[in-house]
């Protein structure tokens, strides 16, 4: 049996166009990694360079120059086209934190790992797939998530950027604050 967060069927697209035209991302400062465009296209280009990714976040060997957001997106990808989301969620939320711990970064109240961010992208993954045919791991497929999940501002569509920002969100999920998810 196939689990899914309980997300809604629609455009994803929309949030996407919403942030373009809200001017509230261009005001406040954003802590995340940045993109610079909302179209920005991701650089993996096969299955085996997203695996070689996934294998070197596993072995905490990828240097912390590569962990991005799109590194970040790739192993959520396919630990949900692998795995039991329960698994899935699981071999993430350890993972970043093991990743961390390996290459220095502090898990604290104001850095490293971040739970609602975390779940926030796992669940807009599950969502990009739960409106596919297929879940099979496939270029294809990466490229459609891709292309709606490129820009890591996407949070503050439903987030503000003080309630994502504080330690309860950092520690737990939350639920958003500003519009209910996809």
């Amino acid at each position: 049996m196939v689990e899914h967060f309980p997300v809604k069927k629609g455009d994803a697209g929309t949030a996407l166009r919403k942030q373009a035209t809200n001017p509230v991302y261009e005001q406040q400062p954003f802590q995340l990694a940045r993109s610079d465009s909302l179209t920005s296209v991701m650089t993996y280009q096969s299955i085996q360079e997203i695996e070689s990714i996934v294998r070197s976040f596993e072995c905490c060997q990828l240097p912390r120059s590569q962990w991005t957001h799109e590194a970040h997106l790739a192993v959520g990808f396919w630990f949900l086209t692998h795995y039991s989301l329960a698994e899935a969620i699981e071999r993430m939320k350890s993972g970043i934190r093991r990743y961390n711990q390996a290459v220095g970064i502090s898990n604290s109240q104001t850095s490293g790992y971040h739970e609602t961010i975390t779940l926030f992208w796992l669940r807009k993954i599950q969502a990009v797939l739960i409106d596919q045919p297929s879940t099979q791991f496939t270029p294809i497929l990466w490229n459609h998530l891709s292309q709606q999940c490129s820009d890591p501002k996407l949070p503050l569509q439903y987030y503000s950027h003080d309630y994502l920002m504080s330690w309860q969100a950092r520690s737990s999920w939350v639920e958003p604050d500003l519009q209910p998810l996809f």
